[in-house]
């Protein structure tokens, strides 16, 4: 969490209120050290459960029928089969499709991308400057690059290729 906080979004500062911007907000010891304590807490509580749920779901739970001599019965066995079927398919949902119906968007861009840069038909380099831009006056890496010439202020600038 302390290296979220750390990156430099100043350029985000000028058009956004600064408690949103990560690392603009000073944080005082005794609010990080709070937010560790909910982090260990909720860290705990999260391997508890799988720990848990793990022996339960897969010892404590199947076990007794296997030890007790339980004979299924076919209509006790295919409602154990359909439930675990509609389980893997619930779990298919959630863990397969749901993540890529979130992200078609970026997927379907970048799929794109890369059959235009695999066809010819587009290079990649069009979505670069190919040029580096030099204000002078202005110290090295301490500020975003601007993207056009008309976002440069009115300063001498040198384009360097």
């Amino acid at each position: 969490m302390r290296a979220i906080r750390k990156g430099d979004d100043s350029d985000m500062g000028a058009r956004e209120d600064l408690e949103l911007v990560p690392g603009a907000m000073e944080v005082s010891e005794a609010a990080e050290a709070e937010e560790q304590r909910k982090l260990l807490r909720a860290s705990f509580i999260a391997k508890t459960m799988t720990v848990v749920l793990t022996l339960s779901l897969l010892i404590l739970w199947p076990m007794p029928m296997y030890g007790s001599g339980y004979v299924f019965s076919e209509k006790f066995f295919t409602g154990w089969v359909v439930v675990g079927i509609m389980w893997l398919f619930g779990s298919l949902g959630c863990v397969g499709i749901y993540p890529l119906w979130e992200g078609r968007k970026s997927l379907a861009h970048n799929i794109s991308s890369i059959f235009k840069d695999i066809t010819g038909k587009e290079h990649p380099s069009k979505h670069h400057r190919s040029e580096a831009t030099y204000v002078e006056g202005k110290h090295v890496g301490v500020e975003t690059p601007p993207t056009r010439e008309k976002e440069i202020p009115d300063e001498k600038t040198t384009i360097v290729q």
